[in-house]
Formats: structure tokens, sequence, C-alpha cells
């Protein structure tokens, strides 16, 4: 019973996060602290606009600067840009934002306010259902158009910037994404509560609650459920933990990735058995059938971090290999070799 009143609770919060900010509602007050570049833009009553919200620790949103540039270079006179700096760390937010603005010059070449506390963040962000950034909101004559990832801005801009821009069909899609995160919000929290239930004594009822979480089949949350299932029997229950390992060893290419990158995390938690880790990892490592070279890299570091430099070497040897002529960013590529040059060190010293 308390694992379908869980069920319950977690569907009802998730159904009441997914309410607020979306297309066709009126966009929220622009209450800034203060605008770091360009002019104060406050009335959103008349017109085009962009807001889009970053910070100066966000990578992603540091790459979308240049872009978003040329955006507003491009509509210039039509449409105002405005850049808000949300989620900010320090003692002196005023100054960090502001120095980092003014590193960027002309590459940032829009409107930049920053957030007064949290305000922007809640009205904006949060009322939206954005839980990450860079994030864009259009607004045309006050009302939100549409909401989405700056990257993917430029045709539903050109289209309301003309005229031609489809506001049911911006709702009706941003509807559905919210019903998806809302699925996944449920599914999420439908599991935390299982797991506990079970790390609190009660494990027949928090893997009932773990197991009948209702996935819809999705193969990433039923790879959520798989893998906190193996951590809860990796320390619970040691017959449940190896078949559940077996399982995912013998389902594929991706299930034996999943499990490298279990072993990682588990190897890297205080008090780890190391050894049965180890000996996963290995496995994993020394599988001569269809193999993920993102599989060996995981199961590579994990037998660094279990003592086996020379195990770790041959896994990401065979790693490096595989990736060679693949299509990769070069920050994955050089993150890759320098963990074989570690685990060569390693091994040297070892031996």
């Amino acid at each position: 019973m308390r694992a379908v009143i869980a069920s319950a609770i977690a569907l009802l919060a998730a159904f009441s996060s997914a309410q607020g900010l979306g297309p066709g509602e009126p966009a929220p007050p622009i209450k800034v602290a203060e605008f770091v570049k360009g002019k104060a833009v406050t009335d959103l009553s008349k017109g085009v606009f962009v807001v889009e919200f970053w910070a100066t620790w966000c990578g992603p949103c540091i790459q979308s600067i240049p872009h978003i540039s040329s955006l507003a270079k491009k509509h210039e006179g039509k449409v105002t840009v405005i850049g808000v700096s949300v989620w900010e760390q320090g003692d002196d937010i005023s100054a960090l934002v502001k120095k980092f603005v003014e590193g960027q010059g002309d590459k940032m070449s829009y409107n930049v306010a920053r957030d007064e506390g949290m305000t922007m963040a809640e009205t904006w962000m949060q009322a939206a259902g954005q839980r990450g950034i860079p994030a864009s909101f259009i607004i045309k004559d006050g009302v939100v158009q549409w909401i989405g990832h700056p990257m993917n801005m430029d045709e539903p801009l050109e289209q309301v910037v003309n005229g031609t821009f489809d506001l049911a069909a911006s709702k009706a899609a941003f509807a559905a994404e919210r019903a998806v995160t809302a699925k996944a919000d449920a599914f999420t929290a439908a599991i935390e509560q299982g797991a506990e239930l079970y790390r609190g004594g009660d494990r027949e009822a928090g893997r009932a609650q773990i197991m009948n979480a209702d996935s819809g089949g999705d193969p990433q949350m039923d790879m959520q459920r798989t893998m906190t299932l193996l951590e809860l029997y990796m320390d619970g229950e040691p017959l449940r933990f190896r078949r559940t390992v077996n399982e995912m060893f013998e389902s594929g290419p991706e299930g034996r990735s999943n499990l490298a990158f279990f072993c990682l995390n588990a190897s890297q938690t205080p008090g780890a058995n190391k050894e049965m880790i180890g000996k996963i990892a290995a496995r994993i490592a020394n599988h001569t059938g269809d193999a993920d070279p993102f599989s060996l890299y995981f199961a590579g570091l994990a037998l660094l971090e279990c003592d086996n430099a020379a195990g770790a070497v041959k896994a990401l040897e065979r790693s490096v290999t595989m990736l060679k002529g693949m299509d990769l960013p070069a920050e994955l590529i050089e993150e890759i070799n320098n963990a074989l040059k570690m685990a060569r060190e390693k091994a040297a010293a070892a031996s």
C-alpha cells in the first residue's frame, strides 16, 4: 500500500510542477539587479524580444554567445535580445558578471543583465520548468511564443519576426515536452522513494516500489531502475546483485557500458569493495565479443581505481584503437589519452 501511495504522490507532484509558464502565456516582468551591458529593457509589451538565461560558469552558455550575437545582428531593429545571468555563485556576483561580459567584448553584442537574487530564475525558468541553461524565450507583444535552447532558435525567431510562426503548434509541442518531463519526474520520484524504503529496512516494499514504477517502456528510465537496484543489491543482497550483473553483461554492448559506468562510480565510493568491483570491470574489459569503446573506457578507469593498472592499460588501449577515425570532440579524445597515459605510468611504477 505504501508503494501505491508513494507513486500517487509522485505523479501528483510531477503534474503540479508541469503547470505554469509556456507559449501563449503572458511574459513575466523583467526584474533584474542591473544591466551590465547595452540598454535597460523592462517593457516587453510591444515588439519581438529574446530573453536568454546563462551563467559565467556554464560552458554551453559560453559556446552559445557568438550565435546569439549573430542572431541579434541579423534581426537588428526588429528583435531586442536580453541575456540574463542566473544561478551565479560567489561573494561579489556583480563584479564577476561585469568582468566576464567585458572579457567577451564584441562576441557578446546584445543587452546583458544579472538576476536580482533568484527573481528571474523563479518567475521565468522555474515557472516554465526549465532546469538547465542556456535557455531562451521568444516573446512577441508581451506573449511567450517559444521556449528552448538558443542554438535551436533560428527558425522560430525568423518565423516570429516575419509573422508566420504557428503559436498553436508551439503550445502543443511544449505541452508534449512537459508531459514527458512530468512522467520522468514521477518515475524518478517513485524510484527514489523505493530506494529510501529499501535502505530503511523494508526491502520487499522498496523493491516492489522500484519494480512497479511506470517507465512507459523508456529504455533510459528502465536502465535507471536497473542501476538503482544494482546499487542497493551490492551491499544488501549479493545473490540478486550477481544475477543483475550477469543480466546487464549479457544484454549487449549498451548493458556492458552501463555496467562499466556503475563500476567506475562504485569504485570511487568510500569503503567500496574494490576486489569485487575490479573483477566485474576486468570481465567487461576482457570480453572478446561485440565491444563498445566507451564500456572499455569506463572499465579501464574503474580498474585504475581498483589498483589494477595493467588491466586498465589493456582496456584503455583497446578503447583508443576502436575510437580512431570516429568523429568525437577533441576534449574527449584528449581525456581518454590522458587516462591511458596515467595507467601506463602506474603500471610501469608497479612493475
